[in-house]
């Protein structure tokens, strides 16, 4: 109901201009700026503001901002029109009653008898019968017969196509409910009844939201069309507060009192399937997108849209909870176990939603799962977004469109030096590394700005005094800077030095930083997926997944004076390894029918050695053995990792035994010289 005159889509109207179509919302490239706009999936942009994973379109064409002509019917009790200006918003003004609208568009509500032989009242509505109720709208009915009064005849009402004659229910100057009487409800029937009525769209209620752009103002006897009229000049029109005020008042009298108002104004309207958007990866999965455009205020002739966008993978598992049985609720998404077990996908969905449209109270109704699908699409690094409507122009109808890029590639940072699990005993150390915001599989880069890739986070883990820096990073080429942070080492710091760098591209892309491993993967010894060296950008201080590690060893090694000659210790270079035989679970002990754990020689396993559960991720330190068992105090999650882990061993868990002290140098009493 939002758009009142429908234009034809054959021919461009008198003085129709061409229209524009812009995107906006993400970030423009560095270096770049001629390729638009650059999106991904991330909630925020690298400004930390802009939301990166929702596309805006405008579209402007003062074309589909149509204007709408409404009547008001206004009966005198004194002089009015300039000391006191005449009222529209559904009140009575100081000298005159309630101005009664016209009615400009024909409403058909179709409602059901129920066979009660009891009066039915109907609040006017755009209902369309039984099959049609979550998206009425109510409607008030207005003066359809111009008269300038409210009361049945406004009103047509049919049961079974037979008309009837019903009362109605009225509030300031409107219809607001018909009654069908008990007589016309003496059989039960289904979409039986038809109340046709009249509406108008100027909102006396808001008059600001409907403005007038022009008025003309006629007064006589009564509102009979042959009646003859005078007029009146218009001086003001206010549509803060709904008034018409004319150069001079018109004076009350039986043949002056019926003031009829005509004027133009705008509605805040909206087009369906206005806007269309494409992505290869929509497409690919023979889907499209045509979201409705809303007029931004009533006379802006600029209509907005919006989307979200979600890499494919996170789209799917979107479309599939959607698809859930029982998921009827953009609530039940969230709380399909897939989509809760992803913590970033599903801060990221109950981020967007609001953005979208969807409220909290309308996350919970029903069909809300399928109105945040369809306000989604899926995109994939490198992709343009493509986004047109159709013109219906100063000369033809054209097909007009703008372009934006999909970026999904998170920069990269390369430790410089010192490297990784280097060790020193130099106090005085330069950490080093490049932060480059690589192209993305487009050929193009949304880039990184210098405030992006500017903190070096240390940590000294025995000695934690020292914390980020903001430094003045130096460009090394487009999109990628080079950071240097020099540090000055105590011997308090002995140990573990770690250090970091967070980064984000323009596109709100952050490297990989945190450690997803389960505990069970990391006993498993599955590559870790932080990338080196890279920090979070949300909390530069929290020790990420895989930082880079500096070991400083300042304390000077000492002399055994007793013991002579040694070697490299070599036992269990062969891990040994196999599974739980016992088929009762144990907190303390592993048994392996299989094993040779006493064996003499490099498979000896000794008391101290380390024993991991590889399957749930748990290890102690061996108290005890046989040939076949081993024996600890208790079992503990290993460190790092994600979850939990059960602590004991169970039938079929698999473990593995190592030597920590494995390629450490043990001390004989064989030699004839001393053992550093």
């Amino acid at each position: 109901m939002g758009l009142l005159v429908a234009l034809p889509a054959s021919a461009a109207p008198s003085g129709a201009a061409n229209g524009t179509i812009v995107l906006s919302n993400g970030t423009s490239g560095t270096g770049v700026a001629s390729k638009g706009e650059f999106y991904s999936d991330q909630t925020l942009c690298g400004d930390g503001a802009t939301t990166c994973n929702v596309a805006k379109v405008t579209v402007t064409d003062t074309d589909l901002s149509v204007t709408s002509t409404g009547t008001a019917r206004i009966v005198t009790t004194g002089n009015t029109g300039n000391s006191n200006p005449f009222v529209l918003t559904g009140g009575a003004g100081s000298d005159h009653n309630i101005a009664v609208l016209g009615g400009e568009t024909s409403i058909t509500q179709t409602e059901s008898t129920t066979g009660t032989s009891a009066a039915l009242t109907f609040t006017l509505t755009d209902r369309k019968g039984t099959t049609a109720t979550t998206d009425d709208t109510t409607e008030f009915g207005r003066d359809a017969d111009d008269d300038g009064d409210i009361d049945a005849s406004d009103v047509t009402v049919k049961v079974g196509g037979v008309a009837i004659t019903p009362t109605i229910q009225s509030s300031s100057g409107r219809i607001t409910a018909v009654v069908v009487p008990a007589g016309s409800n003496t059989a039960a029937g289904t979409d039986n009844i038809s109340i046709v009525f009249e509406i108008s769209k100027y909102a006396q209620g808001d008059p600001g939201s409907t403005p007038i752009s022009s008025a003309t103002l006629s007064y006589g006897a009564d509102f009979a069309a042959a009646t003859t009229t005078s007029t009146r000049t218009i001086d003001t029109i206010d549509n803060t507060a709904g008034t018409i005020k004319t150069t001079s008042n018109v004076t009350t009298a039986a043949a002056t009192d019926s003031i009829k108002v005509v004027f133009t104004y705008n509605v805040t309207e909206t087009h369906k399937s206005l806007m269309t958007y494409t992505t290869p990866s929509l497409t690919a999965r023979g889907l499209t997108r045509a979201l409705t455009g809303t007029e931004t205020t009533a006379s802006s002739g600029a209509f907005t849209s919006v989307i979200g966008l979600f890499n494919g993978a996170d789209y799917d598992k979107l479309v599939v909870a959607a698809d859930t049985t029982g998921v009827t609720t953009f609530d039940g998404i969230e709380a399909n176990a897939t989509i809760a077990a992803d913590t970033e996908l599903l801060a990221r969905i109950g981020t967007i939603a609001p953005i979208l449209g969807l409220d909290t109270t309308t996350q919970a109704a029903a069909g809300s799962d399928a109105t945040f699908i369809a306000a989604i699409m899926p995109v994939a690094d490198g992709e343009i977004l493509t986004v047109s409507y159709s013109d219906v122009g100063a000369s033809a109808t054209s097909t007009r469109s703008d372009t934006a890029n999909i970026d999904l590639k998170a920069p990269t940072v390369a430790v410089v030096s010192p490297a990784h699990k280097s060790w020193t005993n130099t106090y005085s150390q330069t950490l080093t590394a490049d932060v480059t915001d690589e192209v993305s599989a487009g050929g193009y880069a949304s880039g990184i700005i210098q405030g992006n890739a500017d903190t070096l986070m240390v940590n000294r883990l025995f000695n934690t005094t020292d914390n980020a820096a903001a430094l003045v990073p130096t460009l090394q080429a487009t999109n990628s800077y080079r950071i240097s942070r020099s540090i000055t080492l105590v011997a308090a710091d002995e140990g573990l030095i770690r250090w970091w760098v967070p980064a984000k591209d323009n596109a709100g892309n952050v490297t990989k930083y945190d450690d997803t491993r389960t505990k069970a993967q990391v006993a498993q010894a599955v590559t870790n997926p932080a990338i080196l060296g890279v920090g979070n950008p949300a909390i530069v201080t929290s020790v990420p997944g895989q930082a880079v590690q500096l070991n400083l060893d300042v304390t000077a090694g000492t002399i055994s004076a007793t013991s002579t000659g040694g070697k490299l210790d070599t036992r269990l270079t062969t891990v040994p390894t196999g599974s739980m035989t016992a088929t009762s679970t144990s907190t303390t002990v592993l048994t392996d029918s299989q094993a040779a754990f006493t064996t003499a020689g490099d498979t000896l396993v000794k008391v101290g050695d380390t024993i991991t559960n590889l399957t749930d991720g748990s290890s102690c330190a061996i108290t005890a053995l046989t040939a076949t068992t081993i024996t600890c105090a208790a079992l503990s999650a290993v460190t790092g990792g994600t979850g939990s882990t059960e602590n004991d061993w169970d039938n079929g868990d698999t473990y593995k035994i190592v030597n920590s002290t494995l390629g450490d140098v043990i001390a004989l009493a064989t030699g004839t010289s001393q053992v550093n």
